[in-house]
């Protein structure tokens, strides 16, 4: 179909802006124009440019760009091409472009705005174990297990509200998910505070399978205190660091052998005086 081109706007309904996609803040980005809905062209299109889609709809904060159609090709004409905003315009035609015009564009490179932020959670067992899921363009998927580590799951344990990481779990460990693999190479020092502060591949860049699904273990453990009794057949002092560090890893080992998991942390209290082993008074 070809398109002739329209006078320019004469008021400010004539020119519109909205999102077409799974939600009000996340979609492929149309613009009414001349009295048609048509679609922009994702040629340099960025965040400064979706951050004034995202204000002109009404959404916050601007969070990515998705270009060549992510939320499916739109109909109509490509109305507005190479668009130059800075972030700050309080609409796009006050940006910079070709013109209005059917653009040479074809719908396959329609532009998509998110005005979301990144969701992440954990679908599992518990609150804080299980699947790592993320919400992206109106969408959970999973996370892909590749180059997964323990700072990409402290990430993930503190966005959740949970206490410190203290295991990773790869090959959908937790079962496998379903819908999108939004995120895989995940490189985080530990310290951001979001997953969306990682570096990673690019979201849905990927080849992994739902078999590669990631989940972490973060630390909500339950703890029990409990006394052993140790017969002493020898003058060796037990409360000694060296002997005291020795009977711990004995007993996690042994822990271990009877096939508790290897999470399972087995530590010292120390009484008030210092001393782990206190001798007993009075008969056995």
């Amino acid at each position: 179909m070809q398109w002739t081109p329209a006078r320019p706007p004469q008021s400010a309904r004539a020119f519109q802006v909205r999102l077409s996609g799974p939600t009000n803040c996340s979609g492929r980005v149309e613009v009414y124009y001349g009295g048609v809905w048509g679609t922009v062209c994702s040629s340099n299109w960025d965040i400064n440019d979706v951050k004034v889609v995202c204000r002109e709809v009404g959404c916050d904060p601007a969070f990515d760009a998705p270009i060549q159609a992510f939320f499916g090709e739109g109909t109509g004409p490509v109305w507005l091409d190479n668009l130059g905003c800075s972030g700050n315009e309080s609409s796009l035609p006050e940006c910079s472009h070709n013109g209005y015009r059917y653009q040479t564009c074809l719908h396959l490179q329609d532009a998509g705005a998110i005005c979301e932020d990144l969701k992440v959670r954990l679908s599992g067992p518990t609150s804080c174990s299980g699947r790592v899921e993320v919400y992206y363009g109106g969408v959970w998927g999973t996370v892909c297990d590749q180059g997964f580590d323990m700072n990409d799951a402290e990430v993930v344990c503190r966005e959740v509200g949970c206490e410190a990481a203290y295991g990773v779990r790869s090959q959908a460990y937790f079962g496998q998910g379903t819908g999108s693999i939004w995120l895989s190479d995940v490189d985080c020092l530990g310290s951001e505070k979001n997953l969306s502060d990682c570096s990673h591949s690019g979201f849905g860049n990927n080849l992994c399978a739902h078999i590669n699904d990631v989940g972490v273990y973060c630390e909500a453990t339950f703890k029990k205190v409990i006394k052993i009794q140790v017969v002493r057949n020898s003058t060796v002092d037990l409360n000694k660091p060296a002997v005291v560090e020795g009977l711990l890893r004995q007993l996690n080992q042994s822990l271990i052998d009877q096939g508790v998991d290897e999470d399972v942390k087995v530590k010292w209290m120390k009484p008030s005086n210092g001393k782990i082993f206190q001798k007993r008074e009075g008969p056995r």
